[in-house]
Parts: C-alpha cells; structure tokens; sequence
C-alpha cells in the first residue's frame, strides 16, 4: 500500500514539469555546491548526500511540480534520472550542464 502513493507520484511526474541531453559524469558547482559535492562521480567517494545536494536541488528545480522527500527520490532514482536524461524533466525549465551531470550521478549512487 506505500508503494501507491510513489507509484502515483512517478506517473505523474512526466506530466508535471525542457530538453536536456546528458551523460553522468563528474560534480561539482550547482545547488549543492556549498554543502557538498566532491566533484567525483565515485559512489564510494565522498558522493553527494540528500543534505548536502539532494533537498537543495529538489526543492529548487522541482517543487514548482513536484513534492519529494528523500524516500521517494530513493525509490523512484532511476525514473527520475531517466526523465532528466530524456530532457523531459524539468520541463520549461533548463539544467546547466554541470549540475546536470551532478544531478545524474547522484541518482546513480541511489541518492544517499
């Protein structure tokens, strides 16, 4: 029965909020850059977390949208980084490339 709500939440989010074409790669800069963000897109090393990157980013590029708390960015990490990869999401809105890349590699990690 929780996995409804996420299951709502994830159908809805190719609707809700433009083209980006992107790869993961390093990090760096962007919303996370003051409390984190190692500029490796390692995992095991010194990876972005949801306080140091995560809640910035979400709340700035997605809450216009969106409401997700770090269980449902964990749950549903890979759709997300496939609608950020499709240039589906944000849509109207554009993702420099730097925090893109920083965006994609966190989500591969599974948003720790």
């Amino acid at each position: 029965m929780r996995r409804l709500p996420l299951l709502a939440l994830l159908a809805l989010f190719p609707l809700a909020c433009g083209p980006l074409d992107t790869t993961p790669g390093t990090t760096g800069g962007g919303v996370g850059a003051a409390g984190g963000g190692s500029g490796s897109s390692s995992c095991t090393t010194d990876p972005d977390t949801w306080s140091s990157f995560g809640d910035a980013f979400f709340s700035s590029e997605c809450a216009g949208c969106h409401v997700f708390s770090h269980a449902a960015v964990q749950a549903g990490h890979g759709a997300i980084a496939s609608a950020i990869s499709r240039g589906s999401m944000p849509q109207g809105g554009v993702l420099d490339d730097t925090l893109r890349r920083q965006v994609l590699a966190y989500l591969a990690c599974g948003a720790p």
